[in-house]
This record gives structure tokens, C-alpha cells and sequence, in this order.
């Protein structure tokens, strides 16, 4: 082909027909040029279906870790949730005697009083999108920002849990001390011991006198206080989670 083009201009030009040569240089110009962007188009075209299939990975595998997030968040807020009812069980107690008729049925509520179930995040894909600064495969600003937000509100759970579990520290060191565990373990059926079955306290305690005292009052409202800040965090963090889904299945189906 190029010879064939270095032909015609020799013989335009041994012709001395330099308008005809001239227009057809430029012709010859616009071809190029045309090939070129032809090219271009065609090597952009193939890097965009790179970029969106890789996008498109990317977003599958942050849906996998998400939906997990998410079924474990709901997990931890119904246990939370049942074991402040229990401590609000406790609390109503020291008005109305008659609501927790038996010390088993008080030990099984103590043993929620020091339960607490922790949030642990699924983050693979997140931290090696992050960690890559391959954030920027997502498409969506409104995504991006949403994924950018999602350490902060984890690590938001895990302080007011750590500051909980401080609290309840407290909690069982108070029980050590003026109640019996031997009562709540049995009450509780505790199973820890697999080929072992613990003895019943030969101390006589009833561990709702506990509630006799103002510091056990305070220590399970203090809980109170704390596990509901954690409920309240952890549904706004499940929010998130909800919200981050429907985006990335929004882009899933572009």
C-alpha cells in the first residue's frame, strides 16, 4: 500500500501537476490521521472493557464481603439487643421483687449482664482496593465515598465495645466479690467443661441481693447506657452496610 501511494506521488510530481499532488498529499494526511484515531478508538475501546470487566470483579467481590457484613452486624444486634433486655430485667428488679421469681432465673440474667457480641468486619476486598489506591476502579463517587466511610464507622463499634467490655469487667469483679458464679454458671448451663460437671456453691447465695446495693444498681445502668450506644452505633454502621449494597448492585446492573 505504501508503495503504491510513493508511485502516484512520483508520477504527480515528474507530471509537474503540483496542485493535484498537493491535494492529494493532504489527502493522504487525512487517511493517516483516520487510521490513527481509528486505531485509537479501537485500543480505548478494548481498555475500557478491561477496566469495566476488572470494575465489575471488583464490585462482586465487595458485594460477597458486604453481604457478609451484614448478616454478621444483624447477628451481633440481636444478641445485643436480648442481652439488654436482660439488664433492663435486672434493673427492674430492685423495684418490683415479684418479677423474677426464682435465683436461677436471676443467674441466667447476670449472665447476659457480662455477655457481649462483638463485631468483626469482613474487609479483604476493601483493604486491597485501598491498600493498592485501586479505590478508584469504582465508577461512582457516591460509592467511593460510602467505602471511604466504612473503617470509621467499624472503628467507632469497636471503641464504645471496648468500653463496654471494660464495664463489665467491673460487672464480674463486683460479682466475684458479693455473689456466687457457681450459681450463674449453673443457672446458665454452662458447658465449657466437657468431661466435667461443676459442684453446687456450698456457700448459701442468693445472687439477687446483689441488687441491695447502689454500686450493683449503677454498674448494670452504666451497662445499659453503654450497650445501647453500641446498639445505636451498630445500626447506623448497618445502614451503611445496606446502603453500600444497593450502590454496588446499582453499578453491577449498568
Amino acid at each position: 500500500m505504501i508503495k503504491f501511494f510513493r508511485k502516484i506521488r512520483q508520477k504527480l510530481l515528474s507530471e509537474n501537476k503540483f496542485s493535484k499532488y498537493l491535494i492529494y498529499a493532504i489527502g493522504e494526511i487525512i487517511l493517516v490521521v483516520i487510521g490513527i484515531l481509528i486505531a485509537l478508538g479501537i485500543n480505548n475501546a478494548n481498555e475500557n472493557r478491561k477496566e469495566n470487566k476488572l470494575e465489575q470483579n471488583t464490585l462482586l467481590n465487595l458485594k460477597k464481603d458486604f453481604q457478609l457484613n451484614k448478616e454478621n452486624l444483624e447477628s451481633v444486634l440481636s444478641d445485643n439487643e436480648k442481652y439488654i433486655r436482660s439488664d433492663l430485667k435486672i434493673l427492674n428488679f430492685g423495684r418490683d421483687k415479684s418479677s423474677i421469681k426464682t435465683e436461677s432465673e436471676f443467674g441466667i440474667l447476670l449472665d447476659d449482664l457480662t455477655a457481649l457480641s462483638e463485631f468483626f468486619p469482613t474487609n479483604n476486598s476493601l483493604d486491597n482496593l485501598q491498600n493498592s489506591s485501586s479505590l478508584s476502579l469504582i465508577k461512582s463517587q457516591e460509592l467511593r465515598n460510602k467505602l471511604s466511610s466504612w473503617k470509621p464507622y467499624v472503628e467507632s463499634i469497636k471503641d464504645k465495645e471496648n468500653n463496654t467490655l471494660e464495664l463489665e469487667r467491673k460487672a464480674i469483679d463486683f460479682i466475684i466479690k458479693n455473689g456466687s458464679w457457681l450459681n450463674v454458671d449453673e443457672a446458665s448451663n454452662f458447658k465449657a467443661l466437657d468431661k466435667y460437671t461443676l459442684p453446687k456453691s456450698r456457700f448459701e447465695v442468693d445472687n439477687r441481693t446483689l441488687l441491695n446495693t447502689i454500686e450493683f444498681e449503677n454498674i448494670v445502668e452504666n451497662l445499659i447506657m453503654h450497650k445501647n450506644g453500641l446498639i445505636r452505633t451498630e445500626e447506623k454502621t448497618l445502614l451503611l452496610v445496606k446502603e453500600i449494597l444497593d450502590l454496588i448492585d446499582k453499578e453491577i446492573k449498568k
